[in-house]
């Protein structure tokens, strides 16, 4: 027999190097159809998503904005997040998996049935009007901007200067002798209707501290040119000032609402000082109530949005005006209790970069918030963890029953009591006529 060849002995080693390209080229070619077919999956078409546009099922369901990422409307809670229970806020609505990726939408605004997409996924959706909300949280959003007040030592001074340079009207006057003081309201609506300006006028009292956090007021009124209202000469002679004349500014975008980049608004805008350094913001326009804003500067921005939300207040606004012409270095948000910044009159709340305190001073004395329920009020705020400075009562001297609360930033806010007001209108009212 022939002999055998002698048997080859197995080298591990070179058969390792000789199947490592193998493995690699294997390795490769998985990680590509799985990336293949990722890409498949994102680019199919969701058949439930466009069955859902139809026009007969808007109705009866929440809307979200598909075309650009917004705040939201609708909140999810993620059953398979690492965390459950965590909200997730919903941007622009691209669904395909339980979980949210952003798609490219064409531009223009898309409703979404969102119940119908939920019966298709594994997000437990947590909607607002499917739990029983709390009556006095409900009534928070009835509540109104009623007056601010500001103490002066010449109260003849500025109420001249807000009646001849800027058209308000003086509403009524409260003789206050245990306090020494005078308070004079004036605006341009009815107590209660619009916002006004209460002056508490203490001749007597030593110099106040305006500190650096009160910005002032804002006022819109239709004038035809630059000095129908800013005229220099007349607000000089009145004791003010023109701070800056009236001109056209560029607004850039908003952040809320998300607009695009590259959007831009010219209005027509300008600033003036009145005798007691108080700054009135002037706008050239047409609203319902002319005394459109209170404006305060913030040192946390976000903190401040809570505290108004919890009181009822909407969020309308939120920008930066770095892209405005003049720019600014600050964060602005608008906020009011009514359903859009022309509705009612509005706070703007002002964060100025690198801000870390604020003086609020002293002549800014208090925002006054007119609620139907001033107990509950004062409930729903305590329960939200804010300062509580004065408990329920009825006021001195003329029985409207008022609370006192603190904002992050040491601004006193007033609760007033909605009934209790009108009837101190209505008293005064009388009085007046009496005594003609």
């Amino acid at each position: 027999a022939p002999p055998r060849p002698p048997a080859r002995r197995h080298n591990s080693s070179n058969h390792a190097v000789m199947m490592r390209p193998r493995v690699v080229a294997v390795g490769f070619a998985l990680a590509l159809a799985l990336a293949l077919g990722l890409l498949a999956h994102t680019a199919r078409p969701q058949p439930h998503l466009a069955s859902s546009l139809s026009a007969s099922a808007l109705a009866p369901f929440t809307p979200l904005r598909a075309a650009r990422a917004t705040t939201g409307v609708g909140r999810a809670r993620c059953l398979s997040s690492s965390s459950p229970g965590e909200l997730h806020r919903l941007g622009p609505l691209g669904l395909q998996t339980p979980l949210h990726r952003r798609r490219q939408h064409p531009p223009g605004l898309q409703w979404i049935p969102v119940r119908r997409l939920a019966a298709q996924s594994s997000i437990d959706w947590d909607f607002d009007d499917d739990e029983e909300e709390d009556p006095g949280r409900k009534q928070m959003r009835q509540n109104r901007m009623l007056h601010s007040v500001f103490l002066v030592k010449n109260l003849d001074e500025i109420v001249n200067f807000c009646t001849q340079a800027l058209g308000m009207k003086v509403l009524r006057t409260r003789e206050l002798p245990e306090q020494g003081a005078t308070s004079v309201y004036v605006g341009y609506g009815e107590e209660g209707k619009c916002f006004t300006i209460q002056w508490y006028g203490k001749p007597d009292a030593p110099g106040f501290d305006l500190g650096d956090a009160f910005s002032g007021f804002g006022v819109t009124l239709p004038h035809s040119s630059p000095t129908d209202i800013l005229n220099p000469g007349k607000i000089q002679a009145l004791g003010g000032a023109v701070a800056d004349p009236m001109s056209d500014w560029e607004l850039g975008p908003n952040m809320i609402p998300d607009e695009e980049l590259s959007t831009k608004k010219i209005i027509q805008r300008g600033y003036a000082y009145g005798p007691a350094k108080t700054l009135f913001e002037i706008n050239n326009g047409t609203v319902r109530d002319p005394m459109t804003k209170l404006r305060l500067r913030v040192a946390d921005l976000e903190k401040s949005i809570k505290f108004y939300e919890a009181l009822g207040m909407r969020l309308h606004q939120k920008r930066s005006h770095l892209n405005d012409i003049p720019y600014d270095t600050r964060l602005s948000a608008t906020m009011s209790f009514g359903d859009d910044e022309t509705d009612d009159a509005c706070l703007e709340l002002m964060y100025l970069y690198a801000t870390r305190e604020l003086d609020v001073g002293e002549k800014f004395r208090q925002l006054s918030v007119m609620t139907e329920n001033v107990t509950e009020a004062v409930r729903i705020m305590r329960e939200e963890g804010h300062t509580i400075l004065r408990e329920p009562a009825a006021a001195k001297g003329i029985g409207t029953e008022v609370a006192a609360l603190k904002d992050p930033d040491g601004y006193t806010v007033v609760l007033v009591s909605a009934e209790d007001f009108r009837a101190e209108v209505e008293g005064a009212k009388a009085e007046t006529a009496n005594s003609k």
